[in-house]
Protein backbone atom coordinates (compact mmCIF):
# COMPACT_ATOMS: atom_id res chain seq x y z
CA UNK A 1 0.00 0.00 0.00
CA UNK A 2 2.95 2.28 1.08
CA UNK A 3 4.31 1.89 -2.40
CA UNK A 4 1.46 2.36 -4.35
CA UNK A 5 0.89 5.65 -2.65
CA UNK A 6 4.91 6.12 -3.46
CA UNK A 7 3.63 5.63 -7.22
CA UNK A 8 0.96 7.90 -7.21
CA UNK A 9 2.73 10.79 -5.49
CA UNK A 10 6.02 10.47 -8.34
CA UNK A 11 3.03 10.22 -10.54
CA UNK A 12 1.71 13.54 -9.79
CA UNK A 13 4.71 15.51 -9.12
CA UNK A 14 5.76 14.24 -12.94
CA UNK A 15 2.68 15.51 -13.87
CA UNK A 16 2.93 19.07 -12.07
CA UNK A 17 6.15 19.55 -13.50
CA UNK A 18 4.80 18.88 -17.10
CA UNK A 19 2.43 21.06 -16.54
CA UNK A 20 4.81 23.70 -15.22
CA UNK A 21 6.95 23.58 -18.53
CA UNK A 22 4.29 23.73 -20.65
CA UNK A 23 2.69 27.57 -18.92
CA UNK A 24 6.55 28.67 -19.39
CA UNK A 25 6.36 30.41 -22.70
CA UNK A 26 10.05 30.27 -24.52
CA UNK A 27 11.26 33.68 -26.19
CA UNK A 28 10.53 32.60 -29.94
CA UNK A 29 6.92 31.92 -29.02
CA UNK A 30 6.96 35.52 -26.78
CA UNK A 31 8.36 36.97 -29.85
CA UNK A 32 5.96 35.68 -32.12
CA UNK A 33 2.87 36.85 -30.00
CA UNK A 34 4.64 40.44 -29.99
CA UNK A 35 4.32 40.16 -34.17
CA UNK A 36 1.08 38.78 -34.07
CA UNK A 37 0.33 41.29 -31.71
CA UNK A 38 1.52 44.26 -34.13
CA UNK A 39 0.41 42.92 -37.35
CA UNK A 40 -3.17 42.63 -36.07
CA UNK A 41 -2.70 46.39 -34.65
CA UNK A 42 -1.74 47.77 -38.00
CA UNK A 43 -5.26 46.15 -39.22
CA UNK A 44 -7.58 47.53 -37.30
CA UNK A 45 -8.89 50.68 -36.27
CA UNK A 46 -7.38 51.88 -33.08
CA UNK A 47 -8.71 54.74 -30.25
CA UNK A 48 -6.09 55.48 -28.15
CA UNK A 49 -6.80 57.80 -24.76
CA UNK A 50 -5.40 59.01 -21.99
CA UNK A 51 -8.37 59.53 -19.01
CA UNK A 52 -11.50 60.91 -21.04
CA UNK A 53 -8.86 62.68 -23.86
CA UNK A 54 -8.85 61.02 -27.46
CA UNK A 55 -5.42 61.42 -27.91
CA UNK A 56 -5.04 59.20 -31.52
CA UNK A 57 -8.03 58.25 -33.76
CA UNK A 58 -7.07 56.05 -36.70
CA UNK A 59 -8.12 53.00 -39.10
CA UNK A 60 -5.92 50.60 -40.84
CA UNK A 61 -2.36 51.39 -41.90
CA UNK A 62 -1.24 51.77 -45.26
CA UNK A 63 2.72 50.26 -45.11
CA UNK A 64 4.90 51.69 -47.03
CA UNK A 65 8.68 49.91 -47.91
CA UNK A 66 11.67 52.21 -47.24
CA UNK A 67 11.97 52.28 -51.26
CA UNK A 68 8.64 53.41 -51.28
CA UNK A 69 9.33 56.37 -48.74
CA UNK A 70 12.44 57.07 -50.06
CA UNK A 71 11.03 57.29 -53.50
CA UNK A 72 8.15 60.06 -52.19
CA UNK A 73 11.23 62.55 -51.07
CA UNK A 74 11.09 60.53 -47.03
CA UNK A 75 7.39 61.66 -46.88
CA UNK A 76 4.54 59.92 -45.55
CA UNK A 77 0.62 60.69 -46.40
CA UNK A 78 -1.05 61.41 -42.96
CA UNK A 79 -4.63 61.11 -44.81
CA UNK A 80 -3.66 57.80 -45.92
CA UNK A 81 -2.43 56.93 -42.99
CA UNK A 82 1.07 55.53 -44.31
CA UNK A 83 3.80 54.28 -42.03
CA UNK A 84 7.03 53.12 -43.62
CA UNK A 85 8.00 49.66 -42.24
CA UNK A 86 11.94 49.60 -41.43
CA UNK A 87 12.65 45.66 -42.04
CA UNK A 88 16.04 45.53 -40.11
CA UNK A 89 14.38 46.92 -36.86
CA UNK A 90 10.33 46.21 -37.10
CA UNK A 91 9.83 50.11 -36.39
CA UNK A 92 7.48 51.72 -38.24
CA UNK A 93 6.96 55.54 -38.75
CA UNK A 94 4.69 58.02 -39.57
CA UNK A 95 5.94 61.56 -40.35
CA UNK A 96 3.05 64.02 -38.91
CA UNK A 97 5.34 67.01 -39.53
CA UNK A 98 8.74 67.32 -40.78
CA UNK A 99 9.64 70.56 -39.19
CA UNK A 100 11.67 73.55 -39.76
CA UNK A 101 15.08 74.46 -39.43
CA UNK A 102 18.34 72.30 -39.96
CA UNK A 103 18.77 68.49 -39.94
CA UNK A 104 20.77 66.97 -38.12
CA UNK A 105 24.21 65.70 -39.88
CA UNK A 106 25.36 62.35 -39.93
CA UNK A 107 28.20 61.88 -37.72
CA UNK A 108 27.01 65.06 -35.69
CA UNK A 109 25.61 66.09 -32.51
CA UNK A 110 21.70 67.78 -31.44
CA UNK A 111 20.52 68.10 -28.21
CA UNK A 112 16.83 68.02 -28.12
CA UNK A 113 13.61 68.41 -26.17
CA UNK A 114 10.88 66.20 -26.78
CA UNK A 115 7.24 65.70 -25.46
CA UNK A 116 5.76 62.21 -26.14
CA UNK A 117 3.23 59.33 -25.01
CA UNK A 118 3.62 55.74 -24.91
CA UNK A 119 1.10 53.34 -25.34
CA UNK A 120 1.69 49.84 -24.70
CA UNK A 121 -0.06 47.43 -27.41
CA UNK A 122 -0.27 44.92 -25.41
CA UNK A 123 -1.93 46.34 -22.80
CA UNK A 124 -4.09 48.87 -24.72
CA UNK A 125 -3.45 51.29 -22.40
CA UNK A 126 -1.33 54.74 -22.20
CA UNK A 127 1.78 53.66 -19.93
CA UNK A 128 3.85 56.77 -20.10
CA UNK A 129 3.56 60.50 -21.15
CA UNK A 130 5.14 63.86 -20.24
CA UNK A 131 2.18 65.96 -22.18
CA UNK A 132 0.64 67.40 -18.89
CA UNK A 133 1.38 70.62 -17.85
CA UNK A 134 3.28 70.13 -14.73
CA UNK A 135 5.71 67.77 -16.63
CA UNK A 136 9.04 69.03 -18.28
CA UNK A 137 9.94 67.44 -21.71
CA UNK A 138 12.24 65.22 -21.91
CA UNK A 139 16.21 66.14 -22.78
CA UNK A 140 18.34 64.22 -24.51
CA UNK A 141 21.57 64.10 -26.94
CA UNK A 142 21.64 62.11 -29.78
CA UNK A 143 24.85 61.56 -31.69
CA UNK A 144 26.69 59.68 -34.15
CA UNK A 145 26.58 58.05 -37.90
CA UNK A 146 23.39 57.39 -39.30
CA UNK A 147 22.70 53.79 -38.87
CA UNK A 148 24.19 53.24 -35.60
CA UNK A 149 22.98 56.85 -33.08
CA UNK A 150 23.36 56.99 -30.00
CA UNK A 151 21.36 58.92 -27.49
CA UNK A 152 21.75 60.34 -23.43
CA UNK A 153 19.19 61.80 -21.09
CA UNK A 154 19.85 64.82 -19.69
CA UNK A 155 20.32 64.22 -16.23
CA UNK A 156 20.46 67.16 -14.78
CA UNK A 157 17.09 67.35 -13.08
CA UNK A 158 17.13 63.34 -12.49
CA UNK A 159 13.03 63.47 -11.61
CA UNK A 160 12.40 65.97 -14.62
CA UNK A 161 12.89 62.59 -16.76
CA UNK A 162 9.52 60.41 -17.29
CA UNK A 163 11.96 57.79 -18.93
CA UNK A 164 14.53 57.43 -16.27
CA UNK A 165 12.11 57.71 -13.57
CA UNK A 166 10.13 54.89 -15.17
CA UNK A 167 12.99 52.84 -16.73
CA UNK A 168 16.15 53.75 -14.54
CA UNK A 169 17.87 54.20 -18.06
CA UNK A 170 19.80 56.86 -18.88
CA UNK A 171 19.26 56.06 -22.72
CA UNK A 172 15.65 56.78 -24.77
CA UNK A 173 14.63 54.00 -27.21
CA UNK A 174 16.71 53.45 -29.92
CA UNK A 175 13.30 53.03 -32.05
CA UNK A 176 12.79 56.46 -31.31
CA UNK A 177 16.54 57.83 -32.95
CA UNK A 178 14.77 56.31 -36.67
CA UNK A 179 13.27 58.57 -36.94
CA UNK A 180 15.96 61.67 -36.57
CA UNK A 181 17.68 61.50 -40.33
CA UNK A 182 14.23 62.44 -41.51
CA UNK A 183 13.31 65.76 -39.35
CA UNK A 184 14.52 69.21 -39.90
CA UNK A 185 14.62 69.74 -35.80
CA UNK A 186 15.18 73.81 -35.21
CA UNK A 187 12.61 75.30 -33.38
CA UNK A 188 9.30 76.67 -34.08
CA UNK A 189 9.17 79.95 -36.21
CA UNK A 190 6.46 81.79 -37.12
CA UNK A 191 3.66 79.51 -38.66
CA UNK A 192 6.17 76.89 -39.27
CA UNK A 193 5.54 74.08 -36.34
CA UNK A 194 8.19 71.48 -34.62
CA UNK A 195 8.80 68.14 -36.06
CA UNK A 196 6.00 65.59 -34.94
CA UNK A 197 6.04 61.75 -35.49
CA UNK A 198 4.34 58.51 -34.56
CA UNK A 199 6.24 55.05 -34.39
CA UNK A 200 5.10 51.77 -33.46
CA UNK A 201 8.72 50.18 -31.75
CA UNK A 202 9.33 46.26 -31.19
CA UNK A 203 10.83 45.47 -27.91
CA UNK A 204 13.99 45.24 -29.20
CA UNK A 205 14.05 49.13 -29.99
CA UNK A 206 12.38 49.89 -27.23
CA UNK A 207 12.52 50.82 -23.48
CA UNK A 208 14.45 48.44 -20.70
CA UNK A 209 10.84 47.35 -19.48
CA UNK A 210 9.36 46.47 -22.54
CA UNK A 211 12.60 44.38 -23.76
CA UNK A 212 12.80 42.54 -20.37
CA UNK A 213 9.00 41.60 -21.21
CA UNK A 214 8.36 41.27 -25.06
CA UNK A 215 6.09 44.02 -26.07
CA UNK A 216 5.75 46.96 -28.70
CA UNK A 217 4.43 50.05 -27.92
CA UNK A 218 3.61 53.15 -30.02
CA UNK A 219 4.68 56.57 -29.59
CA UNK A 220 3.61 60.12 -30.79
CA UNK A 221 6.78 62.56 -30.29
CA UNK A 222 7.33 66.05 -30.97
CA UNK A 223 10.95 67.08 -31.32
CA UNK A 224 12.89 70.02 -31.53
CA UNK A 225 16.55 71.13 -30.62
CA UNK A 226 17.19 73.08 -27.85
CA UNK A 227 18.43 76.75 -27.60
Amino acid sequence: MNRFFLYVLIFAGVVLVSSCQNDETTYSEQKEEERELVSNFVKRDVVIRLDDKVLAEFGPISVLTEEEFLARDSCTDVSKNEFVLFKNTGVYMQILRKGTGRRMTSGGKMKLVCRFWEYNIRGDSIQQTNRFANQLPEVFTVSGSFGNLMSQIDLAIPSSSVLYTAYSDTSVPSGWLAAIPYLRLGRQTGEEQIAKVRLIVPHGSGQSHAKQNVYPCMYELTLCETD
